[in-house]
């Protein structure tokens, strides 16, 4: 049987929607709908709930199981000066228009997890790409084999995009908000951080505006530095 001739199901999540430092990575994964069982077998779920030497041999598990695979790639320069629903939106809408053209076929499924309202969502995806099988749900990552599996790309990929980054910067923890050396690295490299404004660093999120251009609080400590003091 050729591929022409199976049901293909085709999973797009995101990894880092809400970080200050760093991009956010959209993938799609596209699989023989037969397969989804055996994702569930190898132990395929969302990305949150796995630690992160089991999702990068469940990364490669995935690349090769997988139809086809997509990814692209949104700076903080976009997210600055986009509305980033809208943005995320119009790279899910080229992900699958190209994914079509890729396998000079389009997959006869397509789940996608929630952005912003998932209806409006589907709607819209729906008019831009003519695919009328289209599903945007809330916790498709944790409901959805297909879209675990692409949680999980999207995730590691970032995850060792923001390695290689550190490399360059220094150490700033995850680059989320809620992550004391994120916060530390921008009130200690405020000059660098407004450089980078636009290319590794998201200007329009408050966490810039406060520790960046206007932080007057009390010095800031490492969790670590306070638990054993």
């Amino acid at each position: 049987m050729s591929l022409s001739d199976k049901k293909l199901v085709m999973g797009i999540d995101e990894a880092g929607r809400g970080p200050i430092i760093g991009p956010m990575i959209v993938a799609g994964v596209v699989f023989e709908e037969d397969l989804e069982n055996e994702l569930i077998k190898i132990g395929v779920r969302d990305s949150k709930r796995i630690g992160q030497k089991r999702r990068e041999k469940l990364f490669y598990q995935i690349l090769e199981k997988a139809v086809y695979v997509i990814v692209r790639m949104i700076s903080p320069k976009d997210v600055d000066e986009n509305n980033i629903n809208e943005i995320e939106l119009d790279t899910i809408v080229r992900m699958i228009i190209g994914t079509c053209m890729s396998l000079n076929r389009c997959p006869d499924k397509i789940i996608i997890d929630a952005v912003g309202n998932p209806s409006g969502g589907e709607k819209y995806i729906r008019a831009k790409t003519g695919h009328k099988n289209v599903m945007m749900r809330i916790a498709a990552d944790s409901n959805y084999p297909v879209v675990s599996a692409a949680s999980i790309v999207a995730k590691v990929l970032r995850e060792w995009h923001i390695e290689r980054l550190k490399k360059s910067l220094g150490e700033f923890g995850s680059g989320y908000p809620s992550d004391i050396d994120t916060i530390l690295w921008l009130e200690n490299n405020k000059k660098l951080a407004e450089m980078l404004g636009g290319i590794h660093v998201r200007r329009k999120w408050e966490t810039y505006k406060k520790h960046v251009r206007t932080y007057k609080g009390p010095p800031l400590i490492r969790r670590s530095d306070s638990e054993t003091s």
